[in-house]
């Protein structure tokens, strides 16, 4: 792997790590274990956690899917949803962006 490549590994790691924060600060469990396991699996050098990853984006119930309200165990007041939901979105945002730039670069490295 280049180091370039390495270098985006970390910051695909440390982009999903802020969503998980985030996910955590506000009481979302499932989603934040799934993408901290996807961070720990890319700062061992797994490519399956870009996998992973990428795949969280596919289908109904999606990471793209994924609203912050103040439903059921979240603690999201209603005020500060918009608010809370943009960053969400920011955030995936940008690590879905490195994630597919690591993953053209993959593909590129292995043939794939």
């Amino acid at each position: 792997m280049s180091e370039a490549a390495s270098h985006n590994r970390e910051e695909l790691a440390e982009a999903i790590d802020d969503i998980v924060a985030l996910l955590k600060r506000f009481g979302e469990a499932e989603w934040s274990t799934i993408l901290a396991r996807d961070s720990a699996l890319i700062r061992s050098g797994d490519f399956y956690g870009v996998e992973r990853f990428l795949r969280a984006f596919g289908g109904m119930g999606s990471l793209n899917d994924l609203v912050l309200t103040g439903f059921g165990d979240l603690i999201v007041k209603p005020s500060d949803s918009s608010e809370i939901n943009s960053m969400l979105s920011t955030l995936r945002g940008r690590a879905y962006a490195i994630a597919r730039d690591l993953a053209r670069e993959f593909e590129r490295e292995h043939g794939a």
